[in-house]
């Protein structure tokens, strides 16, 4: 049985970048998913990424003017910093493990960041979408 992974990403403590995790909490629990929320994207998770058939990533999205899902290939581009992308993760599963999940992203709608709001009523919206997106890709995937 190939596993259905769905990680949300983001900052919690800076209002609409918390959607990620927002959406994951509400998936979580349910049978067939496993579920895990982050602040950053780490190589770490390249671990987690290569025993799943199936990764959802979800994120905020500073230029989604809707929900968005995106199908992800691997990416050799070396991230800056700390922080990787999926695609890098998806190079490093790959690399690392020879395995090759079926990705995508869910991005969700976001404009405020400031360090201490909640999430804006317009996200609040959006991560509903969001739910019910990322719920049906991994519904949807045959294990």
């Amino acid at each position: 049985m190939n596993p259905r992974l769905v990680i949300g990403y983001g900052n919690t403590l800076r209002g609409d970048d918390a959607a990620g995790p927002a959406v994951v909490r509400r998936l979580e629990g349910r049978p067939g998913l496993t579920t895990m929320i982050v602040s950053e994207l780490v190589p770490e998770l390249a671990e987690a990424i290569a025993a799943a058939g199936l990764v959802v990533f979800v994120d905020a999205s500073e230029t989604a003017e809707e929900v968005e899902c995106i199908r992800l290939v691997p990416s050799k581009v070396q991230p800056v910093g700390h922080s990787s992308d999926p695609g890098y993760l998806l190079a490093l599963a790959e690399v690392l493990y020879s395995a090759h999940p079926l990705a995508w992203l869910v991005a969700v709608p976001a404009r405020e960041f400031q360090l201490g709001a909640g999430i804006s009523p317009r996200t609040q919206r959006f991560i509903l979408e969001a739910t019910r997106l990322t719920e049906s890709l991994c519904m949807n995937y045959p294990c």
